[in-house]
């Protein structure tokens, strides 16, 4: 059985992938839809203050850490903001596919500001 893990976008949770997890598990995949720190189920104002400072780097942590949880390298299915998380982890290895749906900055094309330079320059997570 395939594996799926399913990444949320920016101010969002696991509930926005909750249709596509459906249908797919329904298909015979075993569907995950972790979600970053601080956004289960949906960030709250307590949670947008415990938000402040974090970066993509942790996101693509938090993800990681999960990823590395499961027995097989799954499928990545990430929208928007996780579209990025997503390409940072199969850069890493730690994919069997990949899939964007949306995604913020597309693999493959260059980045065009400081901060999207330093993205690229993201050392992939120990867990």
């Amino acid at each position: 059985m395939d594996t799926v893990v399913f990444i949320h976008g920016t101010n969002a949770g696991p509930w926005t992938m909750a249709n596509f997890a459906e249908y797919f598990a329904g298909k015979g995949f075993a569907c995950h839809c972790p979600a970053y720190r601080h956004h289960d189920p949906s960030p709250s104002p307590k949670d947008e203050e415990l938000i402040k400072g974090l970066s993509i780097a942790d996101y693509v942590e938090d993800i990681a850490s999960f990823v590395g949880t499961l027995k097989t390298q799954p499928i990545l299915i990430g929208h928007s903001l996780g579209g990025i998380v997503a390409q940072k982890l199969a850069s890493c290895g730690l994919a069997s596919a990949l899939i964007l749906l949306n995604g913020s900055v597309n693999w493959g094309i260059l980045p065009t500001t400081d901060h999207e330079r330093e993205l690229a320059k993201m050392k992939c997570p120990r867990f």
